[in-house]
């Protein structure tokens, strides 16, 4: 058959046509398929866009050391000094291997024998210590979770959990990211009015439970109150928590006050500050700490004091109105510019709140001093009582930042009487007994989980020594300083590209 020179064209634009909707047909299929494989969106907070897609952060939170061997199953330190945290000791000259993630054997060095294929570091004049823990985060973008663990932060337990904490916390656990393991509550659950802002309203008992009973079926690990819980939600939720097995966390409702908080045994209170608004009130009377700290202690209640976010609470509004001095922490650069942004004086709201009238800011800033040397010597009166505490930090509240402010806290215990023994415990095996996690963690001995820091000073002589890392192991993976400071360089550098 024979065709004209027209007819001709229209047959060779048809089949140009169709072998586009081939091609078209087989990128769609390739796309899709890497879709299904490597991303994972999930709801953002609101006006943020999404972070749970870790681009591009994948190869900042790979769960592999840059160092192969770092990664292999079979890890020894070599005749390390052990701080094991069950009580004041340093077992000197000791072996401890790990395998799979977990730890395999601990042991005099002339004993322990090192298998072939282990990969072997040496701890001649070097400590190592569980990893610590951090009992109050908020986990609002995936790059936090680098900075954690490069301050030998292993485990944290974040106060407003989103669908997105679970998935993280299920990638962390399966080592398919890099990070502290987590435990998290749900969204926080408050009266109405609420207090602030995101939370879920409870009006009535029925309501109560049925959040408490929609928490646990997701999935989140806790229960969190607030501010302004009525009488009637609160005893459910108390309720609810023991019905279905599940801890009661938070701040204390305004309307019933500590000691009836005490009294239901929430399992535990948030920031010591709490003292203040639900019990002293505007009456810091340090003859009432005793009474208050030995009810917090027969009650067995544990405290999470928090002091480091109420410490930036004053320097932000003495510091104003430039904040020059936090503006220039060279741990910010790790902090992306947006949340930095927001820390800036002219969006801060310990800055705003006072434009224009110094005398007010002045009087202010005089007064949260004040306050804030109250809760240290109710902290303190808490420790002399017995009483139980942890240590939590409350970042990202300004300033306040993921991973290095942990040792902030930590500090502020010492300073406040704590002895570093007892400080670094709160941070390590009393915060994973509130967990109810001392079986799998928070301590070093045979079967725990491998999280561990090994640092080039002993810190039970001064905590300032827990910042002289050699490296961290997360889950049995070790990863040196060098390596997570290379992390931490990346990340910066990435802030900086357009």
């Amino acid at each position: 058959m024979r065709f004209g020179r027209k007819q001709a064209s229209y047959i060779l634009l048809a089949g140009l046509f169709v072998a586009v909707l081939l091609l078209a047909q087989v990128f769609l299929g390739m796309h899709r398929s890497a879709v299904s494989k490597d991303s994972s969106p999930q709801p953002a907070d609101a006006g943020e866009q999404p972070t749970s897609g870790l681009t591009p952060f994948n190869e900042l939170l790979s769960p592999e050391p840059s160092n192969q061997a770092g990664g292999q199953r079979v890890i020894a330190f070599e005749d390390v000094n052990v701080i094991p945290m069950e009580d004041e000791r340093v077992l000197e000259h000791q072996t401890v291997i790990t395998r799979g993630g977990t730890i395999a054997e601990v042991g005099p060095a002339a004993r322990v024998k090192i298998p072939k294929d282990a990969v072997r570091i040496d701890g001649r004049g070097k400590y190592l210590m569980p990893g610590l823990l951090d009992m109050h985060v908020h986990i609002h973008h995936p790059e936090y979770l680098l900075l954690y663990v490069a301050s030998g932060v292993t485990t944290v337990r974040n106060m407003k959990g989103e669908p997105r904490h679970l998935e993280w916390r299920a990638r962390i656990a399966k080592g398919e990211m890099l990070g502290p393991t987590i435990y998290t509550t749900g969204q926080i659950l408050d009266g109405d009015p609420p207090f602030g802002r995101g939370g879920e309203i409870v009006r009535n008992s029925k309501e109560a439970e049925r959040a408490v009973a929609e928490h646990k079926r997701a999935g989140y690990d806790f229960i969190k109150v607030y501010n302004n819980l009525s009488k009637e939600s609160y005893d459910a939720i108390i309720a609810a928590g023991k019905k279905y097995n599940t801890q009661i966390v938070g701040h204390v409702p305004l309307e019933l006050g500590l000691e009836y908080a005490l009294k239901s045994r929430q399992h535990s209170i948030e920031h010591v500050e709490n003292f203040i608004y639900a019990y002293f009130h505007d009456d810091l009377d340090a003859g009432k700490i005793p009474h208050i700290a030995k009810a917090v202690s027969d009650a067995g209640v544990w405290i999470c004091p928090t002091l480091v976010t109420f410490q930036y609470v004053v320097l932000q509004t003495e510091h104003g109105p430039d904040l020059k001095e936090l503006l220039q922490m060279p741990e910010l650069k790790y902090i992306s510019p947006s949340v930095r942004q927001s820390w800036l004086p002219e969006n801060n709201n310990y800055v705003t709140r006072f434009e224009g009238n110094e005398t007010r800011r002045g009087n202010a800033a005089r007064r949260f001093r004040r306050q804030l040397e109250f809760l240290k010597l109710v902290t303190k009166g808490l420790r002399d009582a017995g009483a139980r505490l942890v240590t939590g930090t409350d970042s990202t509240f300004p300033f306040v930042l993921p991973g290095f402010s942990i040792l902030e806290e930590i500090r502020l215990f010492v300073e406040v009487g704590f002895t570093p023994f007892e400080a670094i415990r709160a941070a390590t095996r009393d915060a994973a007994e509130c967990l109810k996690g001392m079986d799998e963690f928070g301590t070093i001995a045979t079967g725990k989980r491998a999280d561990m820091i090994l640092l080039s000073a002993n810190p039970l002589d001064n905590v300032a020594n827990l910042k002289n890392r050699a490296g961290v192991m997360v889950r049995g993976k070790w990863y040196t300083e060098g390596e997570l400071q290379n992390r931490l360089n990346s990340l910066a550098d990435s802030y900086k590209t357009p």
